[in-house]
């Protein structure tokens, strides 16, 4: 069995890059992804060479403080 949780990406990361470009996020913002989404997108993306569609993020927050602690609930929600 596999087990999924929720991460908190920063700004200066390629995939909160990607985002910006979609209009996803602003600049400062910082991103709550489940961690499977994220990993299938980077890994088809970085083999690719046509860009590979975004998933949206779980919640976008000002300060990273706000994203870890929606994650951090999602994470809580989550069975194990």
């Amino acid at each position: 069995m596999e087990h999924d949780y929720f991460i908190t990406v920063n700004p200066a990361s390629y995939y909160h890059d990607a985002c910006r470009v979609e209009g996803l996020v602003k600049p400062n913002q910082h991103i709550v992804v489940r961690f499977s989404a994220w990993s299938k997108w980077f890994n088809e993306q970085r083999f690719s060479r046509k860009k590979t569609p975004v998933p949206p993020p779980a919640f976008i927050g000002d300060t990273y403080e706000i994203a870890k602690s929606v994650a951090d609930e999602l994470n809580a929600s989550l069975t194990v």
